[in-house]
């Protein structure tokens, strides 16, 4: 006698429905596990760890919006109205003229800038008819005042703050025996370096000049 086969005696009609039900109910268990699963995690969340990936977060896209001029950098030439320039701070004629052929031609000068946010550092070197011109300076973006050579060998005070909180552009002011304004910005690959006379407030008196840099070192 053949031996039956389980399922053997099922109508087709049967087994379609038997195979719908086992399918719902395995729905459902998979329903019901990851609600549990949901409900109750693997284990407990370390909120230390949450703070300093958002800490991490945070400081990377503010470092992304902040102007960055890390690097060495080498003058390439001197552009704008040095005339006038140097006309505000009383030179004669003759001298003008000397001064903006000199200014306006190629003369070896670097400056190395370390920077974040809130400090700023420069290694300068050379300057016009004087390329053993040499100082090192440190402050703090947004802070006080400090001891500062200019290239022509004058001392001032300068201090640098960012424009209007945006961190595209660095400002600074030297007072001293011809006060000054100015900033630092980038424009493509270019370190632009501008500086105009002014009064002890801050107003222009006339006359600008910008030093175009190329970066050579990171």
């Amino acid at each position: 006698m053949r031996r039956a086969i389980p399922g053997e005696s099922f109508s087709p009609s049967s087994r379609v429905m038997i195979a719908g039900a086992m399918l719902l109910a395995g729905l459902v268990s998979a329903a019901v596990y990851v609600r549990s699963r949901a409900q109750n995690p693997a284990g407990p969340v370390d909120s230390s760890l949450e703070e300093v990936a958002k800490e991490d977060i945070q400081v990377s896209i503010i470092s992304k919006k902040a102007m960055d001029l890390n690097g060495t950098w080498r003058l390439k030439h001197t552009e704008g109205d040095i005339d006038g320039f140097l006309k505000a701070r009383g030179f004669p004629w003759m001298v003008r003229v000397m001064a903006t052929m000199i200014l306006k031609a190629r003369y070896p000068r670097t400056e190395t800038i370390r920077m974040d946010e809130k400090t700023f550092s420069c290694e300068e070197k050379g300057a016009p008819m004087n390329d053993r011109f040499h100082q090192k300076y440190k402050l703090q973006i947004g802070g006080g005042e400090i001891p500062f050579t200019e290239p022509n060998g004058d001392r001032t005070r300068v201090k640098y703050s960012w424009e209007n909180g945006k961190k595209k552009k660095l400002l600074f002011k030297s007072y001293g025996k011809h006060n000054t304004v100015g900033c630092r910005f980038l424009r493509g690959k270019e370190m632009h370096v501008k500086v105009c006379c002014s009064d002890e407030n801050g107003r222009l008196t006339g006359g600008d000049m910008t030093c175009v840099y190329e970066k050579i070192a990171d």
